[in-house]
């Protein structure tokens, strides 16, 4: 049984030894988020809500 990071991996379907540079795993990650948000938006129906924008807790009326 792995324990840690390769653990991750494996139940992620990735190899854990040839993941690359923080950097590059980084980039990766960022470019298969904006590709997975660019297939969403395409599949919103007209006049739907931008796909799970977070609310930005700077100009949120709620205050503690």
């Amino acid at each position: 049984m792995q324990t840690g990071s390769a653990n991750w991996y494996d139940r992620a379907a990735r190899h854990f030894r040839s993941r690359g540079t923080l950097a590059e795993e980084i980039a990766a990650f960022e470019a298969a988020l904006a590709a997975h948000m660019a297939q969403l938006a395409q599949a919103a129906p007209p006049g739907a809500p931008a796909a799970a924008t977070p609310p930005d807790p700077e100009h949120s009326e709620e205050r503690p």
